[in-house]
């Protein structure tokens, strides 16, 4: 079957299946704790919606990234500019509807049957506006590519969809990061990468939107062969954010770390929930996720390790961490664990708190301010997340999270 007959195929699937799919409730265990119904996603679906990328142009431009910005601005229109010196160093960038998508066809149904629910099928009826990356065997990118995109039209619908392909033995740092700065936008995301045999991927979302946005993400990884993979995503904003990232350890000797931060304040509601399927032997895999929750916000986090019969001398580790700030904040925290076989290593833990005063009277003793040594005591915190970054990531993501910081410190941030 032609290529492009497959990825239209499953878009008419895709939308016969939100056609006749209801919204999530409360009554799904995954949705227990948000309810959807409150955030007004039947308006957004019914109202305007827009693809990010109608088309892709290329810049001679030199910096420090591989660029690829995505921009929708107040009238709707949307345009992508991709790095020339990017192109040169291998890598290849299309949109699906019309680029040859033979290389990613099975990568498209795969992604696609993780879908369970109307949000996923949502996202797959604009599945032509997708992005593919590819980057061929063997190649290492010296520099980031840095995935941006950017969205000024307030009460708009923005469907963002990438497909990587990363070959035999290639070597990437991948960053997407979202800046909307119109009011009432519903962001619907989907990132899928396949990642072939010894591949060293990274990839990082960073979100930066208005608290009156909406943010549905679903992030699906499949792993092959002793290849390894790092994936952060930092949450800033928006009154909703629903993320589920999903990666499969599909072979032998597999390392996967997930991190991510969050930081929830006014009526914030983030419900973050990462699943790390071992489905073959000798796989490693840690999700640590960090939040500072405050004032009103909400964060609930669902982590799975699910080791199948196969997955055999599996090494997993899940833990999530929140400090909460105030009485009216909360977070609430569901690890769980789903065992296949006797021969593995796995744990899951929480913790969820408030700032030690000890260590605030301590640091307030040797000349801090109360304001300061709290903000110091985050900045600790959260660390233990962002010492494990590269340094692309950290670039990306820490500034958002040092201005939301410097609220609680009093001072200018950095």
């Amino acid at each position: 079957m032609d290529s492009r007959q497959t990825y239209k195929n499953i878009q008419n699937e895709a939308i016969q299946k939100f056609s006749t799919t209801s919204w999530p409730t409360q009554n799904e265990e995954e949705w227990r704790r948000t309810n959807l119904s409150k955030f007004a996603i039947e308006e957004y679906a019914a109202g305007e919606q827009h693809e990010a990328v109608a088309n892709i142009t290329s810049t001679v431009e030199t910096t420090r990234w591989f660029d690829l910005d995505v921009s929708v601005n107040s009238e709707g229109d949307a345009a992508a500019v991709f790095s020339h010196e990017a192109e040169k160093a291998g890598v290849t960038l299309s949109l699906l509807s019309q680029g040859e998508a033979s290389s990613i066809r099975n990568m498209i149904r795969w992604s696609f049957d993780k879908m369970d629910n109307k949000t996923g099928f949502w996202n797959f009826t604009r599945l032509g506006s997708a992005l593919i990356l590819d980057i061929p065997e063997g190649i290492h990118l010296s520099k980031p590519v840095r995935i941006s995109y950017s969205m000024e039209k307030p009460d708009t619908t923005i469907f963002c969809s990438l497909f990587i392909n990363a070959g035999d033995n290639s070597q990437a740092e991948i960053i997407e990061k979202i800046t909307a700065e119109g009011e009432h936008s519903c962001i619907n995301m989907l990132s899928t990468l396949s990642a072939a045999r010894h591949s060293r991927i990274k990839t990082a979302f960073v979100s930066d939107v208005s608290d009156s946005s909406i943010i549905i993400s679903h992030r699906n990884i499949l792993l092959g062969k002793e290849s390894t993979f790092l994936d952060f995503q930092n949450f800033n904003g928006s009154k909703l954010s629903k993320s589920r990232t999903e990666v499969d350890l599909a072979e032998e000797d597999i390392t996967a770390d997930l991190y991510g931060t969050v930081y929830a304040e006014n009526t914030e509601h983030f419900d973050i929930r990462t699943i790390q399927n071992h489905q073959s032997k000798n796989g490693k895999s840690t999700a640590l996720l960090k939040s500072v929750v405050t004032e009103k916000g909400r964060t609930i986090f669902q982590g799975l390790i699910d080791v199948g019969r196969q997955g055999v001398l599996t090494d997993a580790y899940l833990t999530n961490n929140n400090i909460i700030l105030n009485d009216g904040a909360r977070a609430d925290s569901i690890p769980s664990l789903k065992i296949g076989n006797n021969d593995v290593k796995c744990s899951h833990g929480s913790t969820t708190g408030k700032i030690d005063p000890h260590k605030v009277f301590y640091l307030a003793s040797r000349g801090l301010r109360q304001e300061e040594a709290k903000g110091l005591i985050l900045e600790g915190f959260l660390n233990q997340v962002y010492n494990k970054l590269p340094e692309s990531f950290i670039t990306a993501s820490l500034p958002l999270m040092e201005k939301k910081l410097s609220r609680v410190s009093g001072r200018s941030a950095s």
